[in-house]
């Protein structure tokens, strides 16, 4: 729903962030301050010539490609993204943004190694997505290509964030990422308009919002300077939580990587347990998901509630055994341990 105040529109906001070299902050400041367009206008000194004409050409472009407006002022915006330095006025968005509640963005260098950032990508993103986690991450070539990717295998929702409109994606192969993660109910997003080419400080910038669409922020791979060092950076101004995967010291691909490491500026990725364990994500249980066969005797017990001794005797193994497995259980959000060395059912 939209709540931009006084008597702004849609286009008029539009038209705002046209014109001019101002920040987002300033821009918001205006539309709060000032009852409408041609008042904010006149306060900087501005002339309105084409740019409510532009205006009306993006809101009309974004309705005949099926995208959304989404304004700093209305209630869909990502709360989570207003927390990061400089927030975009305005995002232009196909498909449907996931929660940022249970997002985890993956970024890192566009020439991952294939011996181990692959792998690595592919193994953490698919057991967020089993555990229920969306995956965000900048449609660029290299780790976010591959965690988009491994996300779609998973049959999860991923959101890619671009640094041109919608309309100019580029390279083809990236084009085509793009209308698979649509087809599979994710999400492009953009703070440009539909026609927009990429330039260079778009890149940085957009990495922003990658920080505010995401509850952790995963670095997988990163040369000693890149974008997802920028990521980094920005996810520890916006105190979002972050992570890094160690890699081996040889790899010049590992240099950043260790380096936030060794620093103290990221925590150590070791297991995609690691960071589900600082999500809500694994407190509930899907209701359409089946539940494991190995968790039937809890069915038996009518307050659903097992000792650790009890559930030894049903799956016939030992108490260490017990604690082992059903903590991949409780990563999954199947069951939760309470007091006394029991476990119930969530």
């Amino acid at each position: 729903m939209s709540t931009i105040p006084h008597a702004w529109t849609l286009t008029d906001v539009v038209a705002l962030s046209r014109i001019g070299r101002m920040d987002a902050h300033d821009r918001i400041a205006l539309i709060s301050t000032h009852p409408g367009f041609p008042d904010a206008l006149e306060a900087i000194g501005a002339l309105e010539l084409d740019t409510r004409a532009e205006a009306e050409r993006i809101c009309n472009d974004a309705v005949l490609h099926n995208m959304r407006v989404i304004t700093w002022f209305d209630s869909d915006y990502p709360d989570e993204l207003r927390a990061v330095p400089a927030p975009p006025l305005l995002l232009y968005v196909r498909g449907t943004l996931p929660s940022p509640r249970t997002s985890i963005a993956v970024v890192g260098t566009r020439s991952c190694t294939a011996v181990y950032g692959k792998p690595v990508t592919d193994q953490l993103v698919r057991d967020w997505v089993e555990a229920g986690c969306s995956i965000v991450s900048g449609l660029a070539s290299g780790v976010d290509t591959l965690a988009h990717q491994a996300c779609l295998r998973g049959g999860g929702i991923t959101a890619a964030v671009i640094a041109s409109g919608a309309g100019r994606i580029s390279p083809k192969a990236a084009l085509q990422l793009a209308d698979q993660i649509l087809d599979q109910s994710g999400c492009v997003v953009s703070e440009h308009p539909w026609h927009v080419a990429a330039l260079p400080p778009y890149f940085p910038a957009r990495n922003r919002i990658i920080v505010g669409m995401s509850a952790a922020v995963v670095v997988v791979e990163s040369k000693e300077r890149g974008g997802a060092l920028i990521t980094a950076s920005i996810a520890r101004a916006a105190q979002r939580p972050l992570w890094a995967v160690p890699g081996p010291i040889t790899s010049t691909r590992s240099i950043g990587t260790n380096r936030l490491l060794a620093d103290g500026h990221a925590l150590p990725c070791l297991d995609a347990s690691d960071v589900l364990a600082t999500l809500p994500i694994q407190q509930n249980r899907a209701a359409d998901r089946p539940l494991p066969n190995e968790l039937t005797p809890f069915l038996e017990d009518a307050h659903r509630t097992l000792t650790t001794d009890e559930i030894s005797v049903a799956w016939n193994c030992s108490v260490s055994d017990v604690g082992s497995r059903m903590l991949l259980f409780e990563l999954d959000g199947f069951v939760e341990q309470v007091p006394g060395s029991q476990y119930r059912l969530l």
